[in-house]
This record gives structure tokens, sequence and C-alpha cells, in this order.
């Protein structure tokens, strides 16, 4: 049932006019005066406003401005019925919105006509705007499936990829909920299937803090990461099955620093940390063989030295006794030369 404003300031053509629409079979609101009638409308927006031009305190031209300036209001049909049947005041209705304009004494069918002819007009505009918005409604429904599907795939192709991957990946809303987890992750940590299949990560991290050597210290750290949105970080996890775990992790931030919430890779370098503790053993024993050897080198070339000292002094020996033999042949020459040196 449509609803229909009058705005008339003398009781008896108010009454009347009501009552003819109402045995018509429309719903009917009325208003004394301009401001009142303003106030009804903005209030409670009709379907139809009839109202009169020649009220005190606010016109019908001031109402009409009022009502069209006003987003609630502007689109309703809106019809004069006045006393001034001049042609000048029929165009300032029409130049300032009005959708009909009906002089005094008014005839009921000419009204009637007008109220009905309006109404059409704006069911069949609403009927518009309804399949207008239905179209883009259905349009954007279509492209936001399109875009569903699209990021289906493509969330198909990444969690494809990053289960090819040796290292652990999980990736996190900024409510800590798993947007991906690929399988090197559930294995690295051994979780059983009801852990693989939580969608918290706080929840999670108590299947993966059982794991840890450390498990205070791995909560710790995640549950202020998590309060800490923008800050990166790198460790090491070890696990109670002497896994040894490289942990980094970043923010996950547009260009328009929208904080989309974390990444986190999870790296097995047990294989390498154990290569460099055997290399520190080679390392430690090396310089301890090298100490040694140092030291033997050292004793050879004292004992080579009182070898050489001794074999100097061998010669030197070995020189004073053979010399005064090598001076002459005569024995008795070489006596007095042995007496008198």
């Amino acid at each position: 049932m449509h609803r229909i404003l009058i705005i008339e300031d003398e009781p008896a053509v108010r009454k009347q006019m009501a009552q003819m629409l109402r045995f018509e079979g429309f719903e009917t609101v009325e208003a004394e005066n301009g401001r009142l009638g303003a106030a009804t409308a903005i209030a409670a927006p009709p379907d139809l406003i009839i109202c009169d031009i020649m009220m005190p305190d606010l016109d019908g031209f001031g109402v009409l401005q009022a009502l069209r300036e006003n987003p609630r209001t502007a689109l309703i049909p809106f019809i004069f019925l006045t006393a001034l049947g001049a042609s000048h005041y029929q165009r300032q209705g029409m130049d300032e919105g009005a959708d009909d304009y009906i002089t005094k004494p008014y005839r009921p069918a000419a009204l009637l006509n007008s109220v009905h002819r309006r109404l059409e007009k704006r069911d069949r505009q609403i009927q518009e705007r309804l399949l207008g918005a239905e179209e883009v409604v259905l349009e954007n429904i279509k492209r936001c499936k399109q875009a569903e599907e699209a990021l289906c795939w493509k969330t198909g192709l990444l969690e494809a990829q990053a289960n090819r991957l040796i290292e652990g990946i999980l990736v996190t809303d900024p409510q800590g909920g798993i947007l991906l987890r690929n399988e090197a992750f559930v294995h690295l940590f051994q979780l059983p299937a009801t852990g693989a299949a939580e969608k918290n990560h706080a929840k999670q991290l108590v299947w993966t803090s059982i794991r840890a050597k450390n498990p205070e210290a791995l909560v710790e750290k995640v549950l202020y990461l998590y309060a800490h949105p923008g800050e990166f970080s790198r460790d090491e996890i070890e696990l109670t099955n002497g896994t040894v775990i490289d942990r980094y992790t970043s923010p996950l931030i547009g260009p328009d620093g929208t904080y989309y919430g974390r990444f986190w890779s999870f790296r097995d370098i047990t294989e390498s940390k154990n290569a460099q503790v055997e290399r520190e053993n080679l390392e430690r024993k090396l310089a301890e063989h090298t100490e040694k050897a140092a030291g033997v080198g050292r004793a050879l070339a004292h004992e080579e030295d009182l070898s050489n000292i001794k074999n100097h002094f061998v010669s030197m020996v070995s020189h004073e006794f053979r010399s005064p033999c090598r001076l002459s042949t005569s024995r008795p020459r070489c006596w007095t030369a042995a007496w008198m040196s």
C-alpha cells in the first residue's frame, strides 16, 4: 500500500483529500503546515507528497527545496495543489522540481489521475533501479567467483610448489590462522594427523613445542613475534631427537603498509651443525699434532746441534794429534819441535 503525505494548512481541504485517498486504497499522513510536513517527510519518507503552496511559516516552495536537498526525500514524487493558478507559479514549481501542479478547486478525478501516474512512474523507476542494481550485483558476483576461482588456482599452485621444497613453510594471517603449511613442515616436526590439521598457529604450538628441547623458549619467541608484527627474526631450534632447525620469519606487509600476517621457514641444519663440530674437532686435533711436531722438531734440531759440536770437537782433537807428525820425517826434529812448542 502506497503512503501519501498531505501538507495543507486548511483542515477541511486536508481532511476531505485524505478521506478520498483512503477510499482509493492509499494510506495517508497529514501535516498542517510546511515545517511540520518537511520534518514528517524526512523522518519517514512517504511514497508521494501533495503540498499546498500558500502556507504560513514555510510555504510549498520552501518545503520542496528542503526535500530535494535531502538524499532521503530527493526522489519522492511531489504534486503542488494550490489556488495560485498563474502560469509563472506553475513554471516556478516545475523549475524547482515539482512533478505536477494542480489548481484549486481541483477535480477528484484529475487529482487521482495525477497521483496514479506519478506513483506508476515512481514504481517503474524503482523497478529499473532494482533491475540495474541486480545486474550490478550479478556482475559483481560473477567477478567475485572468477576472482575466487583464480585465487583457488593460484593457491593450489602455490601449495604444490611449497610441497616440493625441502624447507618447512608456514604462512599465517594477522590473527595467527594458518594460511599455508607444506608437507616438509609436518615431517620436520613429526606432527600427528591432529596437529597437522590444526588451523591456528597458537594451538599448533602445543604440538611443535612438544618436539622442542626448550619448549618454553620456543613458545615465548613465537608469542613475542605476534605481539611485534614488524620484526624479523632468525634463530635455531633444537629438537628432542637431536635435529637442529634454522628458523626464519618475516612480516608480510603490503605496499600501503598493511600487515597481512607472517612468513615462517624451517630448515634442517643438523648435518651442517654436525659437520661444523667435526671440523672444529679436527682443527683442534691438528693444532695439537702440530704443536707436538714442533716440539719434536725442536728436539731434533737440538740433538743435531750437539752432534755437530761433538764432531767438530773430535775433528779438532784429531787434527792436533796428527799435525806434528806431518811437519818432518826425522824423529829428532819432530821431538825437538814438540819440545820447543
